[in-house]
C-alpha cells in the first residue's frame, strides 16, 4: 500500500503524505483566517508558537503555501495570483471558485427568483 493519499480529478492525480495532511488540517477549518501574502509579510501574519513543540511562523506559512498551492493546481492559472495573495481562509478560497464558476448567489439572481 502506498504511504500517499491521493485526490483524482479526471486525469489529474494530486499526491498528499498523512503527515501533509496532519500539516494542513489547521487551515481547512472554517474559523480559521490568516494574512493576505505582502512584500513586508510573507508569512500571512503567523507568529510563532511558544514552548517546546510548536512551530514557527516560517513553517505555518511553509504549510499554508503548500494547502494554497494544492488549491491552485484546480483552477485557472489567472486565478493563482488572487489565491496565493488574497486569500484569508479556506471560506474564501470557496468564495473564489464559487465567482469564478458563477455558484455564487447574488442578490439580482435571488430577485429574478422571486420576481418570476
Amino acid at each position: 500500500m502506498s504511504p500517499f493519499h491521493h485526490i483524482q480529478l479526471g486525469s489529474t492525480t494530486c499526491n498528499y503524505s498523512p503527515k501533509q495532511q496532519t500539516a494542513l488540517n489547521p487551515y481547512l477549518q472554517d474559523n480559521v483566517t490568516w494574512g493576505k501574502l505582502t512584500d513586508t509579510d510573507p508569512n500571512h501574519g503567523f507568529q510563532n508558537d511558544t514552548g517546546a513543540g510548536g512551530k514557527s511562523k516560517v513553517d505555518k506559512a511553509s504549510d499554508l503555501n503548500l494547502m494554497l498551492h494544492y488549491i491552485m493546481q484546480w483552477i485557472p492559472h489567472y486565478l493563482a495570483n488572487d489565491v496565493e495573495k488574497q486569500l484569508t481562509s479556506f471560506k474564501s478560497a470557496w468564495h473564489i471558485i464559487r465567482k469564478y464558476y458563477s455558484f455564487q448567489q447574488y442578490e439580482a439572481q435571488f430577485m429574478k427568483h422571486y420576481i418570476n
